[in-house]
């Protein structure tokens, strides 16, 4: 359960990382 726990966190910071990355590329394209 804890190591599931950590698993399911590392992958969350990813897809922070992921999205972060779209949102930069987004507004770079709208300005």
């Amino acid at each position: 359960m804890v190591h599931w726990r950590k698993l399911d966190h590392s992958a969350l910071i990813r897809m922070v990382k992921v999205y972060s990355k779209i949102f930069t590329v987004g507004i770079r394209l709208l300005i």
